[in-house]
């Protein structure tokens, strides 16, 4: 894969709006009415998404042959955000350990996928594991954590990113971090 077919790759379908549109309508399709889509909480072959998935690991395959996986980290991100969004998070997680180096983006990708589709404990442990390597997170990192806490009521974890959270100064800069802290609040009691 050139340069020019990865660029190709990016704007056609890794940040294709008609992708996460097309993806949208059918999570909502198989929405079981609490929010939470049944087709999307494990990892059972996804309903209507056979084309979105066989051509993503399409993909996935020449950027593995070419070396890009290895290379780009905006490339493992991307590919990891798909995955993610299709309900393949053993898929995403391979990505992910699969990458040498790993910065708060990709880390952040993570953590959003496992709390999206209900799993937050595990985004929280990737959250902790992502601390415990030096890596601080960012409002995108935090909002994503905070979500993990509301979904399983950690209420204790939550406080200790309010703490985190107001050390670093997103109280005072970031409205949308706030939003979910006192989302997080209301979630958990």
């Amino acid at each position: 894969m050139k340069d020019t077919e990865l660029h190709t790759f990016h704007q056609e379908f890794i940040f294709s709006p008609k992708v996460y549109a097309r993806i949208g309508r059918e999570r909502a399709e198989h929405d079981t009415g609490n929010g939470i889509s049944s087709s999307w909480n494990h990892e059972d072959p996804i309903h209507g998404h056979g084309e979105i998935i066989c051509r993503g690991k399409e993909t996935h395959a020449k950027i593995v042959k070419e070396g890009f996986l290895q290379k780009d980290i905006l490339v493992a991100t991307a590919l990891m955000d798909m995955y993610c969004k299709c309900g393949k998070l053993t898929s995403a997680r391979e990505v992910f350990d699969g990458f040498p180096i790993r910065d708060v983006v990709i880390w952040t990708a993570l953590i959003a996928g496992y709390t999206e589709h209900g799993h937050g404990d595990e985004a929280l442990k990737c959250f902790r594991e992502m601390q415990y390597k030096g890596i601080s997170p960012n409002a995108a990192t935090f909002i994503c954590g905070l979500k993990a806490c509301s979904s399983i009521q950690a209420m204790s974890k939550g406080r200790e990113m309010h703490s985190e959270i107001e050390r670093l100064g997103y109280l005072e800069r970031d409205p949308e971090v706030v939003n979910a802290l006192i989302d997080m609040y209301v979630k958990c009691g």
